[in-house]
């Protein structure tokens, strides 16, 4: 692995590092995922115009990656370009406004604007993600999601431009934003406050804490749910999986866990590649067995070959 500030295969320099050959397992809760080409960890906007301009201009793909929950890597790693948004980490306040950095880390966030008075965020707390993965995804619990409380986000697109996205309502829905049929990068968002008691907030967010641990979430390595949860199918995703009989199936090294069958782990040196067929083996039995075809939650990204990404529809 060669640390160094200049590609010159592509001619960029910018003030972060650039890492050739890096291993993505190193930056995601699945600690799965082969090399990246060029990961990049820009050290301001301006480093971020420069790689996404230059990237443009050579016809170099980027992928962009926060604290990389709910994302399977290819074993074959990201060809390109990986955007790492670690050093997007501003935060104020504007009326009741907050605004926040999509680098900042969501569960971070949440109890920082909670032990300020701030009501809104609490869902996200216990969640692994970024706040830029939070608006990408529409992140989603305890009956709230961020289109509930999302204004609008600062975005910075291949050519080099900035431009602030507005909440439109028709844009969203659950697990789906505005930002999953973008190529932009997301610099920050702007969430509604309200006033809260933040005594009651912290202990509804450790109550979530709770639940999520009783739920297997931290016990090994996974990205969060593997399927959506959808009300067509009258049960959650992990009930339909368990009722299938397949909690605790393995397959390689990665698992279906044994204390909820929406988490899939990996138990140790699993390859995308054993991940991505328990993913898919499990929405064929649940297919088969109920009519429902699950929708993967896990965004699969890198090199993968066409006929492998074949979980959801």
């Amino acid at each position: 692995m060669t640390i160094t500030h200049k590609a010159d295969s592509f001619n960029i320099n910018i003030n972060g590092p650039i890492l050739c050959g890096y291993p993505l397992w190193h930056r995601c809760t699945l600690q799965i995922g082969g090399p990246a080409d060029y990961y990049c960890i820009p050290e301001n906007e301006q480093d971020l115009k420069i790689l996404l301009t230059s990237g443009a201009a050579s016809g170099i793909p980027f992928l962009t990656l926060g604290s990389g929950s709910n994302i399977l890597l290819a074993d074959k790693g990201v060809r390109g370009m990986v955007i790492d948004t670690r050093n997007f980490t501003d935060s104020r306040m504007e009326g009741h406004t907050l605004i926040l950095g999509a680098g900042l880390e969501a569960s971070a966030a949440a109890w920082t604007s909670a032990s300020s008075g701030l009501q809104g965020l609490e869902f996200l707390f216990g969640m692994p993600g970024t706040i830029g993965g939070a608006l990408w995804m529409n992140a989603r619990c305890y009956g709230a999601e961020i289109a509930d409380i999302f204004e609008w986000a600062d975005i910075i697109n291949p050519n080099g431009t900035v431009q602030r996205l507005p909440f439109n309502a028709a844009q969203w829905s659950y697990k789906r934003s505005p930002f999953q049929n973008s190529d932009a990068v997301i610099l920050r968002g702007a969430f509604r406050t309200t006033a809260g008691n933040p005594a009651q907030l912290r202990q509804t967010m450790l109550h979530h804490y709770q639940n999520r641990l009783s739920k297997g979430h931290y016990s090994a390595p996974c990205a969060g749910s593997a399927f959506k949860n959808n009300r067509d199918f009258g049960s959650p995703s992990g009930k339909i999986i368990e009722d299938c009989g397949l909690k605790g199936l393995q397959i390689g090294r990665a698992a279906i866990s044994h204390q909820h069958a929406n988490i899939f782990i990996n138990t140790g040196g699993a390859s995308a590649s054993d991940f991505l067929q328990l993913l898919n083996t499990t929405a064929d039995k649940v297919e088969q067995n109920t009519g429902f075809r699950l929708e993967p939650e896990i965004v699969l990204a890198g090199e993968w070959q066409t006929t492998d990404q074949r979980a959801g529809k």
